[in-house]
């Protein structure tokens, strides 16, 4: 695959995670088909992200009576910020779960 592919197939990724459950299925695939870095680093860095915010807001939103669905913006916002890194090259290491996620990659 070319740079382009990979590339496109991070920003992928990261958009098709602003649709709920689809972005962690495209997510586990990329990070078990894909060989490249740069391809299994987004993904993992997705994954993660996905998981743990909507685990966290989940519990808030329970907790709150369904007035912390309102925090679910979150996990979308960081997912666009995602796409725009990984079109101009770079992984996107999203607040509080990247250190996670860079465990999960190893070179």
């Amino acid at each position: 695959m070319t740079r382009s592919d990979n590339k496109t197939l991070a920003i992928a990724c990261w958009i098709v995670s602003l649709v709920p459950f689809l972005g962690i299925l495209m997510s586990i695939v990329l990070l078990v088909t894909d060989k490249d870095r740069f391809v299994r680093a987004n993904a993992a860095q997705c994954l993660i992200m996905l998981i743990v915010w909507d685990l966290v807001i989940g519990v808030i939103a329970f907790l709150t009576f369904g007035l912390g669905e309102v925090l679910f913006v979150i996990p979308r916002i960081l997912a666009i910020l995602g796409a725009v890194k990984a079109a101009a090259g770079e992984t996107f290491i999203p607040p509080f779960t990247g250190p996670i996620a860079k465990a999960v990659v190893r070179p």
